[in-house]
């Protein structure tokens, strides 16, 4: 059996929900895993703090929560402070460069706002983040995770995404070639 635990941490409307749902998909309609999110967020409408958890696994899930996440996605500081201390001593914290500043050997941090709004939208900086996570973290396949973010986008915004999944790529594969050495 193949356990992963992931979570993503920052603040409503930065797609926070949305990257776990993507891996989620993933992993259940391209991999024929098993999988379960949760999700927590605050009072406020928008922008108060968010947290997606995703447990995958080859076999059933039989404990849905996440505990020791091998991996953490912040686009906070508070994201950070909130879960840092959860992830596994072996584990991966990414974290957006502009939001998030970190010493712990464990942090990479991933240029995805600015990267999105050279692209032209802001909004895809979840996207680049997905990437990165993907490539960085090798759990599924490239293809499972680009195939499942690109059918829940709007169709006019397929090729935006597609742009900002691969630049997240990008720092991703450094980020894992860093890593290996």
């Amino acid at each position: 059996m193949t356990r992963h635990e992931l979570r993503w941490s920052g603040y409503g409307g930065q797609g926070i929900v949305t990257m776990g749902l993507v891996f989620g998909r993933a992993a259940v309609m391209e991999a024929q895993w098993d999988a379960v999110m949760t999700e927590a967020y605050g009072p406020e409408i928008t922008g108060g703090w968010s947290r997606a958890d995703l447990v995958m696994s080859s076999d059933t899930v039989e404990y849905p929560l996440v505990t020791r996440p091998e991996a953490l996605v912040v686009m906070s500081q508070d994201g950070l402070a909130r879960f840092t201390d959860e992830v596994r001593d072996d584990g991966l914290i990414l974290g957006e460069i502009d939001l998030v500043k970190c010493d712990d050997p464990r942090y990479h941090p991933v240029r995805a706002l600015s990267l999105a709004e050279e692209l032209g939208k802001r909004v895809v900086a979840n996207s680049i983040m997905i990437g990165a996570l993907a490539a960085a973290l090798p759990i599924l396949p490239l293809e499972y995770v680009r195939t499942e973010l690109l059918a829940g986008v709007p169709p006019k915004t397929v090729e935006l995404n597609e742009k900002a999944f691969e630049e997240g790529v990008a720092q991703g594969e450094a980020i894992r070639a860093k890593l290996e050495a």
